[in-house]
């Protein structure tokens, strides 16, 4: 008997949970329990804030995407600013060729490799060339639909890089992603303005004045 006992009091419990829930109120005499509208009601309120919070969710994801691709290109720009000035300030020449598309840079010492730039589709590829062979290759990625193209300034020479994003297709409109300029071959060019004009030079004061 002592073995059954506990199907007794799991059958009895059972029971008691049955009749609690389909018991009968006293005054209306309506059983107690949630009707078929209230349940419809009870899911379609939890479809809604499912919803409603699977779509923050994805707000916030793209979000967040986003702005990981914004600061993944403010890095690549930063650190193609800095290449780029680095190799045109010691260059000894700087050459356009493919209508603005590659700039070579030939180097300013005996022995340094030649420096090209080219802008592709989405990114500006940077070349060492030795005799005509690639010894080092490192690509700059941007978005797919951003544009580059390098310009030659006269007086003091200057090489320029742009690169552009379109913001409105239909309406021709851009989004400067990068623009950096530097002078070539700047130690011999010497000091120069902001403006790309030479700084005048100071006069002596032990000179004097006629």
């Amino acid at each position: 008997m002592l073995a059954f006992a506990p199907f007794f009091v799991f059958s009895s419990r059972c029971c008691l949970l049955r009749n609690a829930s389909y018991s009968k109120n006293r005054k209306t005499g309506r059983t107690l329990g949630f009707t078929l509208i209230e349940m419809m009601a009870a899911m379609t309120v939890s479809s809604t804030l499912l919803v409603l919070a699977t779509g923050m969710i994805h707000q916030a994801m793209r979000l967040q995407t986003r702005g990981r691709q914004q600061a993944a290109r403010q890095q690549t720009a930063l650190h193609l600013a800095s290449q780029f000035r680095r190799d045109v300030q010691r260059s000894r020449q700087a050459s356009l060729g493919r209508d603005g598309a590659v700039l070579t840079l030939e180097p300013g010492r005996i022995g340094e490799a030649a420096i090209t730039y080219t802008a592709q589709d989405g990114k500006v590829v940077r070349d060492q060339l030795r005799a005509d062979r690639r010894h080092g290759r490192e690509p700059f990625r941007f978005t797919p639909d951003c544009l580059a193209h390098f310009e030659l300034l006269p007086g003091p020479r200057r090489a320029v890089l742009v690169v552009t994003r379109p913001v409105d297709r239909l309406g021709g409109k851009e989004r400067l992603e990068l623009h950096v300029e530097a002078v070539v071959d700047r130690h011999r060019a010497g000091p120069f303005a902001e403006h790309g004009r030479p700084i005048p030079a100071k006069k002596n004061s032990a000179e004097k004045t006629p």
